[in-house]
């Protein structure tokens, strides 16, 4: 008898942004793979984060894979399993299925090896991810040693920064795109971290059980014409920008670097102001001075609003996904003299919806070499 699922969704080859924020997770769900499934450069942990939907007693996620059970860790490396959203994916279905068949007993057991024996970092080739297995594994081994940045089990700066290092390092990367803006590229990526760490898997709100990760790709491109095909209107734009100004000695590719969780989204933590909409509050989150700490907690309000400071020195491309709302901006091209969001860039998917990313894109070989061709 074939099962009745209200809605299916397909996870092909070159998933985009659009697919994946089309995707309606509510009754029973069935999400076909294939052994090619994937996602369009720097979209993954958007896909992540729609998973929080299964916070909702109404969603029941079955998954069906058209291929044979891993029985190894090479077998999951060669599959979607052995990424962030294939972790997440496969904790929170009711069900998975191979070419017809129910996980054996073994599945389960198989992931949980591989990322103990991965220090919790997933994935090869030109993606990788450092996940948290709330609340199993709140922080992933590879953050060691265990220096911790204040009562919550957060990775301190130090322990953060080389981490990322050593995975970049394992990926091709040298420590060098650090360098370049070390302070800038650092900050914006450990606000973001530490952002997701307080409030993406708060148990207050009964849903403590989730994934995280912070994920770097690459994407090796070094003419226009190498630009995929899937990428929004706004980001290939910025990719063929750069490759213009640096035609005749750009040869290392781009970065995406994200944090995603699956809490409520930030503008859904932020206490509200009379009459205030959620797409403001949204932009509010982004301003100094603005938190989700109790008054009189050090440095209060100046993670997030330090994260835009960043990406605007960095001139960066930057996309964000937060409880329903989506926002890209280019910030290369952006003459503002102080950083902050555009309302306008700001768009609403399904303000129901749960879940976090800040995902940054840059040139790997730097914006130092490159800003003036930019403007």
């Amino acid at each position: 008898m074939i099962p009745k699922f209200d809605h299916r969704l397909k996870v092909s080859a070159v998933t985009s942004i659009d697919e994946v924020m089309s995707w309606n997770m509510t009754g029973d769900v069935e999400i076909e793979l294939t052994k090619s499934s994937s996602f369009e450069f720097g979209i993954e942990m958007f896909a992540l984060a729609r998973l929080a939907s299964a916070r909702n007693d109404d969603l029941n996620i079955n998954v069906y894979a058209s291929f044979n059970e891993p029985n190894d860790f090479e077998d999951l490396e060669n599959c979607i399993f052995s990424t962030a959203f294939g972790f997440s994916l496969a904790r929170v279905s009711s069900s998975v299925r191979f070419n017809g068949a129910l996980a054996s007993k073994d599945f389960k057991p198989l992931l949980s090896s591989y990322y103990r024996s991965h220090r919790g970092v997933v994935g090869i080739g030109k993606k990788l991810s450092i996940v948290s297995i709330d609340p199993v594994y709140p922080v992933p081994e590879i953050f060691s040693p265990q220096e911790f940045d204040g009562a919550l089990p957060i990775p301190g700066p130090s322990s953060f920064k080389k981490a990322l290092s050593e995975q970049s390092r394992k990926m091709g990367v040298s420590d060098g795109f650090f360098s370049l803006n070390e302070k800038g590229l650092t900050q914006f990526l450990y606000e973001t971290f530490r952002n997701s760490c307080e409030h993406g898997w708060s148990a207050s709100d009964g849903f403590q059980r989730s994934t995280r990760s912070v994920t770097i790709e690459k994407l090796n491109v070094r003419k226009p014409d190498d630009i995929p095909k899937s990428s929004s209107h706004d980001l290939a734009s910025y990719l063929g920008r750069v490759l213009v100004s640096e035609k005749d000695h750009f040869d290392s590719g781009f970065l995406c670097i994200s944090v995603a969780d699956q809490g409520l989204g930030i503008q859904k933590t932020l206490p509200e102001y009379s009459g205030e909409s959620p797409q403001k509050r949204f932009i509010r989150a982004f301003k100094d001075g603005e938190s989700r700490k109790p008054d009189g907690v050090v440095q209060r309000g100046l993670g997030l609003g330090n994260a835009i400071s960043a990406a605007m020195a960095l001139d960066a491309y930057v996309r964000i996904f937060a409880g329903g709302f989506f926002y890209e901006q280019d910030f290369s091209k952006d003459d503002q003299k102080y950083p902050s969001l555009n309302g306008s860039l700001l768009r609403e998917i399904d303000s129901s919806l749960h879940g976090t990313v800040f995902s940054i894109i840059f040139p790997r070989s730097g914006f130092s070499s490159v800003q003036a061709g930019l403007f």
